[in-house]
């Protein structure tokens, strides 16, 4: 079985590049925190990582350097000649299958911050609209009287 999930910060912004065949590839760096066992200090992992086509896309578009993401792939080796030194270079990368964002670009979150605003702001509307109408009901004026035996705890 070959399963991965980190949780890093990325080391810098995320770049996209296009292979011959035209496919979006991220390659990207997760700085993962890893716990020493003898006294328990903290040290760094910095774990290659890529993601293809569309996810690709994305993560380019709403991540930055320093930003927090939760990743859950698989490991993929693999090897290419390199032409300078006429070397086999071998390689080990965590294919993303999955990546959910824990933080965003500051200027996206700015973005999602509004939407969520306007969303308050048309419900606040409405449920004054609603509560408008309500106190029109006649049912309404009832006296509401609760007394501590009312109360679950």
């Amino acid at each position: 079985m070959n399963k991965v999930f980190l949780i890093g910060r990325l080391t810098k912004d995320p770049e996209i590049r296009y292979n011959y065949q035209n496919i979006a590839i991220t390659r990207f760096t997760l700085a993962v925190a890893r716990t020493k066992q003898k006294d328990r200090e903290e040290e760094t992992d910095f774990i290659s990582c890529v993601c293809f086509n569309n996810q690709a896309k994305n993560f380019v578009k709403y991540q930055k350097k320093g930003n927090l993401v939760a990743l859950f792939g698989r490991i993929r080796t693999a090897f290419y000649d390199d032409e300078k030194t006429n070397k086999r270079v071998y390689t080990t990368d965590v294919v993303a299958d999955e990546i959910k964002y824990l933080s965003f670009k500051e200027e996206n979150q700015t973005q999602i911050n509004q939407n969520v605003n306007n969303q308050i702001v048309e419900g606040n509307e409405k449920y004054s609209q609603l509560s408008a109408k309500t106190v029109m009901n006649e049912d309404y004026n009832q006296e509401l009287r609760i007394t501590d035996d009312d109360l679950p705890f």
